[in-house]
């Protein structure tokens, strides 16, 4: 999580998926090119420079971590049946279809209102916009923080989450 919070407010100078070493990296380590969707690469990226044996999904595709082992459903998690570490990887879905969005939800030990409880939390996501909401919702442009809630009934949806912890 620290290492993913170190790039948060990293911005793409031109929003076209390009452009700081963050980003080439990450679409490196699961072996694009600059100017391909990075959110689900940023997290492959996270998780190998940081050594995460969990989960061990390495991929450009965000529901593709949906397979990972240990795949908490968010609807387990809305209703307080499950929670969860910092670190998780939270996963969206695009209505029935192959693609999302992912992030890493945020829990801050120092400060206990920030954490996944129930319906709503904080993520770390790359290719998103910023927490103003400025900008293209379909292509963003950056790593940053965010508010995020559990609507299971929505099209594009927070699905699932899956532990990095043991």
């Amino acid at each position: 999580m620290d290492s993913a919070l170190t790039y948060a407010g990293t911005v793409e100078p031109n929003g076209e998926n390009e452009g700081p070493a963050v980003v080439r990296k990450s679409l490196a380590s699961v072996g694009l090119d600059p100017g391909y969707p990075y959110c689900a690469a940023f997290l492959s990226y996270m998780l190998e420079k940081t050594g995460a044996d969990r989960p061990d999904v390495r991929s450009a595709l965000a529901t593709d971590f949906l397979e990972a082992e240990r795949t908490v459903d968010a609807a387990d998690v809305r209703r307080g049946a499950r929670t969860l570490e910092s670190g998780a990887v939270v996963v969206w879905r695009k209505g029935n279809g192959p693609y999302g969005h992912a992030g890493f939800a945020w829990k801050d030990d120092l400060d206990p209102s920030i954490g996944w409880e129930h319906r709503c939390a904080y993520t770390v996501e790359a290719n998103t916009t910023p927490p103003d909401g400025e900008g293209s919702q379909r292509e963003g442009q950056g790593i940053w923080t965010r508010h995020r809630c559990i609507v299971t009934t929505s099209y594009f949806r927070i699905e699932g989450f899956v532990p990095t912890a043991p």
